[in-house]
């Protein structure tokens, strides 16, 4: 793990490149920070990670229906004044090649612009080598967290803090990997 010193004193968003469900693991075994998880409707509906999830007070977020993903963002808005940070994987859903997959979803991007939260863009290296998407055999390997600078969100609108964040994530991949092919 790489980038410790970008890790902000206060509560931030966490995003990273999600291309394997290793990724979840490389994230709980090495960031050193209290988080809570946004996460897509569905996974609530697997039993006993559901359960589990909700215990944890992961946020599930809707995103088939406006109205319950904008109460998503308030219980996260929550979470963010009481001191506790956000981890989202800003593509959605794991990628099939491993690219990069742009453009994000907007959730915690508004998240941070109504907050004034920072984002920490991270690149997980390696995952998608151990187990990649409707991968059925897991492999050895390495996996690295590379953690960029904080982006604040006080001189972005929406799209640049989106884009700004797919360039750092991107380069975050490109120089720390020689996985160089999955980034755009």
């Amino acid at each position: 793990m790489s980038g410790n010193e970008n890790i902000p004193a206060q509560p931030a968003i966490y995003m990273a490149n999600h291309s394997s469900y290793f990724d979840v693991f490389a994230v709980l075994a090495r960031l050193n920070v209290q988080f809570k998880w946004i996460v897509k409707k569905e996974l609530f509906d697997i039993p006993l990670l559901g359960i589990n999830m909700k215990r944890c007070g992961y946020i599930s977020v809707d995103r088939d229906h406006h109205d319950n993903a904008l109460k998503s963002i308030e219980l996260a808005k929550e979470k963010l004044r009481s001191g506790t940070s956000i981890f989202i994987f800003p593509e959605g859903t794991r990628s099939e090649n491993g690219v990069l997959r742009y453009p994000f979803k907007k959730g915690g991007f508004h998240l941070a612009l109504l907050t004034g939260a920072p984002i920490v863009p991270m690149a997980i290296i390696g995952a998608r080598e151990i187990l990649p998407k409707n991968g059925v055999l897991v492999k050895p390997g390495k996996i690295k967290l590379v953690i960029g600078k904080p982006i604040y969100p006080d001189s972005h609108n929406l799209e640049s803090l989106m884009e700004k964040t797919f360039e750092t994530m991107s380069t975050c991949i490109a120089e720390n990997s020689i996985f160089k092919r999955y980034v755009n």
